[in-house]
């Protein structure tokens, strides 16, 4: 009987836990939906090159042809001299 009890009582145990990793996925969506809408904002102030480098994660990747950091590589790598700037426009449709 005690090894019932004891087998009920990790039951619980282990649900509560799993309750209580659950992530509010309508948070992080709309998260992700404003973090878009603000990369092509900035975008469209700032410049493509200016954007990524702003919204790239410290671990993110870019391929140059390989996998690259990409952060490091965008500050190691100045953009060429250009008369105009180039800009992405766009917005999620959905999440």
């Amino acid at each position: 009987m005690k090894l019932v009890i004891l087998f009920l009582i990790g039951g619980v145990l282990s649900i509560a836990s799993v309750n209580a990793q659950k992530v509010d996925r309508e948070a992080a969506l709309k998260k992700a939906v404003e973090t878009e809408r603000a990369f092509s904002k900035t975008s469209e102030t700032k410049g493509t090159r200016d954007s990524f480098l702003e919204f790239i994660a410290e671990d993110g990747i870019l391929f140059r042809p390989t996998a690259v950091n990409g952060k490091k590589w965008l500050q190691d790598h100045p953009p060429p001299p250009s008369p105009t700037r180039s800009w992405l426009s766009w917005q999620p449709n959905f999440a």
